[in-house]
């Protein structure tokens, strides 16, 4: 049990869970367009997502002068082989592919080490965290794959916008969850509008994303069975997340929901 519990513990603190739901978000734009599913494509996705979020983490330790987690040099040599695998995939994408990610990463570089001549990165200006992890995540996981197969359309708009305002909401609890070790600096949406209103504007996205959704002209009866119960999940979320609740249910429970929105595009309705 002791060892399980540590290897949960290890997945979570290595980032290895929030990389598969950015891999599971890119999935499901593959259901929703129709789009062939490369296995390389996969990979160099969940080693971004892996790679961007253990960056930004420990680069937080190195700015703060404090030690790394015991363990991470191995880690490390890991991170080091997924970057190896990414750039020899990133040489055969497409050049608008590249720029794309490109500027994925320049936003990441930014979210995590200040601006030159600047006090402060990109986390720490007042109320832009919440909207700079929703952007870079609708660029990989939205726009990046469907640069590949088509030309984008003004109908494409709607998708990205559903995308950038689901991952708001999907974002909201861990805000929640964070208010009580945020910075005041931060600005977090929490900390302006407090816990209750948080949560309200949770749900009012959750209203507006379906608003959204129902009016896009590619809207489906097996999106429609997808997004019910992911925006079920995260309604439940908003009601269950306090500050004080355990970072158990927010690092694996509440992050799953995208991974129950892969499972159930599978049902075809």
């Amino acid at each position: 049990m002791q060892v399980l519990k540590l290897l949960l513990q290890r997945y979570i603190q290595g980032s290895f869970h929030v990389a598969l739901m950015v891999l599971c978000c890119y999935q499901i734009t593959h259901f929703q367009w129709n789009l062939e599913t490369l296995p390389r494509y996969q990979i160099f996705v969940f080693c971004l997502g892996l790679i961007a979020y253990n960056t930004i983490k420990h680069t937080a330790f190195i700015l703060n002068k404090k030690a790394l987690p015991s363990g991470y040099t191995g880690f490390k040599l890991f991170l080091l082989g997924c970057l190896g695998l990414c750039i020899v995939v990133f040489i055969s994408l497409t050049p608008k592919q590249q720029l794309l990610l490109g500027i994925c990463f320049l936003l990441c570089l930014a979210y995590a080490i200040p601006f030159p001549f600047a006090k402060h990165n990109l986390r720490n200006q007042t109320g832009v965290k919440i909207f700079i992890v929703a952007l870079c995540w609708t660029l990989l996981t939205a726009v990046f794959p469907l640069l590949e197969h088509r030309v984008l359309t003004p109908i494409h708009i709607f998708f990205f916008l559903e995308r950038f305002m689901w991952i708001l909401i999907a974002t909201l609890p861990f805000e929640i969850s964070d208010l009580k070790e945020d910075h005041h600096q931060l600005g977090t949406i929490p900390q302006q509008l407090g816990v209750r209103n948080t949560k309200l504007l949770g749900v009012f996205l959750i209203v507006l994303l379906w608003g959204v959704l129902l009016t896009s002209p590619k809207f489906n009866t097996t999106e429609l069975f997808a997004f019910l119960g992911m925006t079920i999940a995260y309604a439940i979320a908003f009601f269950k997340i306090q500050p004080n609740s355990s970072k158990f249910i927010t690092l694996f429970w509440i992050e799953a929901i995208p991974l129950l929105g892969l499972l159930l595009f599978q049902i075809k309705i």
